[in-house]
């Protein structure tokens, strides 16, 4: 009994061990190529000029995990330049500097939070049914491109602060807007979902 209880808490701590063991640590460097195109410094803590700020992070600053967002049709504002060209590329270069790559699909031009869920203009002119489809087309395509770029996402985030849904319609207005109060828009936010989800796992 002494045994078979030791062996027990034995195998329970060592699972514990081995979870602890998996952990993240990152941010998203979503700018860092816009920062280099513009030549900005970056420094140690000693004042010495760093040469690869990605290479930086993960061998001096810890980082395994660095987290890239993905915009459908950029508009070019501040911070929204992160096309799928721009995304292949960085996200190259967190592969090969050994960290994990988190890819935030955005599925929208410009910024998604909860305020604001505009879907991409070119998707506007979709029927809901065609909209489930373009959500799962897209993503599968996207993903294609990133594995053969040798890119692989190891984690991915399908929509970005999506608390009240998503792809909402036009910029400015809130059609398919969703809320824990109401079961309106609820249907169809879990068919978006659900569709870029089966995308993420057939490819990666």
């Amino acid at each position: 009994m002494k045994k078979h209880l030791f062996l027990t808490i034995a195998l329970a701590l060592g699972t514990m061990f081995a979870y602890a063991q998996n952990y993240y640590v990152g941010g998203d460097i979503s700018m860092i190529p816009k920062y280099e195109a513009a030549n900005v410094r970056y420094s140690d803590m000693d004042g010495k000029k760093i040469s690869n700020l990605i290479a930086y992070l993960h061998d001096d600053a810890g980082f395994n995990t660095a987290r890239v967002r993905l915009f459908v049709n950029p508009t070019g504002e501040t911070g929204v330049c992160q096309d799928l060209a721009y995304v292949k590329s960085l996200s190259k270069r967190i592969k090969d500097a050994g960290m994990k790559l988190m890819l935030d699909f955005h599925y929208s031009d410009t910024w998604a939070d909860p305020t604001n869920q505009w879907t991409p203009a070119a998707w506007t002119s979709l029927t809901n049914e065609e909209l489930i489809q373009k959500i799962y087309d897209y993503t599968k395509d996207v993903l294609t491109e990133l594995v053969a770029e040798g890119a692989t996402p190891d984690f991915i985030q399908t929509g970005n602060e999506i608390s009240y849904g998503m792809l909402w319609g036009p910029n400015g207005t809130r059609n398919y807007y969703v809320h824990t109060n109401s079961d309106k828009n609820w249907d169809r936010f879990i068919s978006l979902l659900t569709q870029a989800g089966k995308a993420c796992r057939e490819v990666c």
